[in-house]
């Protein structure tokens, strides 16, 4: 079953998707997206660096918040992103 938040491909009806979202830090609402530390597919660990943002104030790695699969990088490199904005889908 799929999260009821955001329901990414038609065909993806049989998994449950986490969706990671921008984080507020302090008072910044949008960031950069600076890197990815995993590559999409890969598995991650609760706690695990997976992605470097940067504010207007500084750089920050988010972590995963459920270990799981990366299936799916919304955000790429380069790309500018706001809080609450889904960056990528954990499986």
């Amino acid at each position: 079953m799929l999260s009821p938040i955001n329901q990414p491909g038609a065909n993806s009806t049989a998994r449950t998707v986490d969706d990671l979202k921008g984080k507020k830090i302090g008072v910044t609402t949008a960031g950069s997206m600076t890197r990815w530390l995993v590559d999409e597919g890969a598995r991650v660990e609760t706690g695990q660096p997976i992605a470097e943002i940067e504010t207007d104030k500084t750089t920050i790695e988010m972590e995963a918040l459920v270990a799981g699969q990366l299936v799916e990088i919304v955000a790429q490199a380069g790309s500018e992103i706001a809080i609450g904005e889904v960056i990528a889908y954990l499986e």
